[in-house]
Protein backbone atom coordinates (compact mmCIF):
# COMPACT_ATOMS: atom_id res chain seq x y z
CA UNK A 1 0.00 0.00 0.00
CA UNK A 2 1.85 2.84 -1.17
CA UNK A 3 -0.52 5.72 -0.35
CA UNK A 4 -1.25 4.53 3.24
CA UNK A 5 -1.59 7.94 4.09
CA UNK A 6 -4.44 8.92 1.89
CA UNK A 7 -6.69 6.39 3.58
CA UNK A 8 -8.63 5.87 6.56
CA UNK A 9 -7.59 4.16 9.45
CA UNK A 10 -10.31 1.17 8.60
CA UNK A 11 -8.75 0.70 5.13
CA UNK A 12 -5.12 0.10 6.33
CA UNK A 13 -5.92 -1.75 9.11
CA UNK A 14 -7.89 -4.12 6.94
CA UNK A 15 -5.36 -4.30 4.18
CA UNK A 16 -2.73 -5.20 6.27
CA UNK A 17 -5.47 -7.74 8.19
CA UNK A 18 -4.69 -6.55 12.10
CA UNK A 19 -6.79 -4.42 14.23
CA UNK A 20 -5.74 -1.70 16.23
CA UNK A 21 -4.77 -3.24 19.44
CA UNK A 22 -2.62 -6.37 17.35
CA UNK A 23 -0.06 -5.47 15.17
CA UNK A 24 1.59 -7.63 12.65
CA UNK A 25 2.74 -11.22 12.87
CA UNK A 26 6.29 -12.11 12.81
CA UNK A 27 5.79 -13.80 10.03
CA UNK A 28 4.14 -10.80 8.35
CA UNK A 29 6.96 -8.76 9.26
CA UNK A 30 9.61 -11.15 8.34
CA UNK A 31 7.74 -11.36 4.48
CA UNK A 32 7.28 -7.78 4.30
CA UNK A 33 10.84 -7.09 5.00
CA UNK A 34 11.91 -9.81 2.25
CA UNK A 35 9.63 -8.01 0.20
CA UNK A 36 10.24 -3.75 0.66
CA UNK A 37 13.57 -4.67 2.75
CA UNK A 38 14.12 -3.05 6.24
CA UNK A 39 12.35 0.30 7.29
CA UNK A 40 15.12 2.82 7.43
CA UNK A 41 15.94 6.11 5.98
CA UNK A 42 19.66 5.97 4.36
CA UNK A 43 20.84 8.52 7.00
CA UNK A 44 19.67 5.66 9.73
CA UNK A 45 22.24 3.43 10.70
CA UNK A 46 20.68 0.33 12.60
CA UNK A 47 21.49 -0.77 15.89
CA UNK A 48 20.59 -4.69 14.97
CA UNK A 49 18.89 -6.35 12.08
CA UNK A 50 17.60 -8.84 14.73
CA UNK A 51 13.80 -9.23 14.24
CA UNK A 52 13.78 -11.18 17.21
CA UNK A 53 14.73 -8.16 19.94
CA UNK A 54 12.46 -5.66 18.59
CA UNK A 55 15.46 -3.59 18.65
CA UNK A 56 15.17 0.31 17.74
CA UNK A 57 17.56 1.79 15.40
CA UNK A 58 19.56 4.75 15.92
CA UNK A 59 20.12 8.19 13.81
CA UNK A 60 23.78 9.12 12.81
CA UNK A 61 24.53 12.34 14.68
CA UNK A 62 26.61 15.18 13.10
CA UNK A 63 29.35 16.37 15.60
CA UNK A 64 28.45 18.94 17.45
CA UNK A 65 30.35 22.55 15.79
CA UNK A 66 32.62 23.34 18.51
CA UNK A 67 33.00 26.85 20.57
CA UNK A 68 35.17 28.48 18.82
CA UNK A 69 33.60 27.85 15.33
CA UNK A 70 30.69 29.30 16.17
CA UNK A 71 32.04 32.39 17.56
CA UNK A 72 34.04 32.79 14.22
CA UNK A 73 31.03 32.22 12.26
CA UNK A 74 28.98 35.24 14.06
CA UNK A 75 32.20 37.55 12.48
CA UNK A 76 31.43 36.56 8.28
CA UNK A 77 28.69 39.42 8.48
CA UNK A 78 30.64 42.31 6.96
CA UNK A 79 28.70 45.02 8.52
CA UNK A 80 29.97 43.17 12.25
CA UNK A 81 33.59 43.30 10.59
CA UNK A 82 33.08 47.09 9.76
CA UNK A 83 31.49 48.03 12.87
CA UNK A 84 34.66 46.54 14.89
CA UNK A 85 36.79 48.06 12.19
CA UNK A 86 35.08 51.62 13.65
CA UNK A 87 35.09 51.03 16.92
CA UNK A 88 38.58 49.80 17.11
CA UNK A 89 39.92 53.46 15.04
CA UNK A 90 37.03 55.11 17.62
CA UNK A 91 39.34 53.67 20.46
CA UNK A 92 42.52 54.39 19.11
CA UNK A 93 41.39 57.89 18.61
CA UNK A 94 39.92 57.68 22.45
CA UNK A 95 43.72 56.83 23.45
CA UNK A 96 44.90 59.92 21.88
CA UNK A 97 42.17 62.52 23.08
CA UNK A 98 44.03 65.99 24.97
CA UNK A 99 41.06 66.13 27.47
CA UNK A 100 42.11 62.41 29.50
CA UNK A 101 38.01 61.94 29.97
CA UNK A 102 36.62 58.57 30.34
CA UNK A 103 33.69 59.38 28.44
CA UNK A 104 35.69 59.13 24.57
CA UNK A 105 35.74 55.36 25.52
CA UNK A 106 31.79 55.35 25.45
CA UNK A 107 30.96 54.93 21.81
CA UNK A 108 33.46 52.32 21.00
CA UNK A 109 32.45 50.65 24.31
CA UNK A 110 28.82 50.56 23.30
CA UNK A 111 29.73 49.44 19.62
CA UNK A 112 31.62 46.38 21.35
CA UNK A 113 29.08 44.98 23.83
CA UNK A 114 26.19 45.46 21.11
CA UNK A 115 28.31 43.05 18.97
CA UNK A 116 29.38 40.85 21.29
CA UNK A 117 25.23 40.69 22.37
CA UNK A 118 24.16 40.36 18.85
CA UNK A 119 26.85 37.69 18.42
CA UNK A 120 26.03 35.22 22.01
CA UNK A 121 22.01 35.65 20.65
CA UNK A 122 22.67 34.32 17.09
CA UNK A 123 25.13 31.55 19.02
CA UNK A 124 22.38 30.46 21.63
CA UNK A 125 19.68 30.52 17.97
Amino acid sequence: MNTAFTKSTADVLANFRVTEHDGLSEQQVTDSRKQHGPNCMHEVVPATLDISTNTSIALAEEPPTPLWEMILEQFKDQLVLILLGSAAISFVLALFETEGDWTAFVDPAVVCFGNYSRSMISMLM
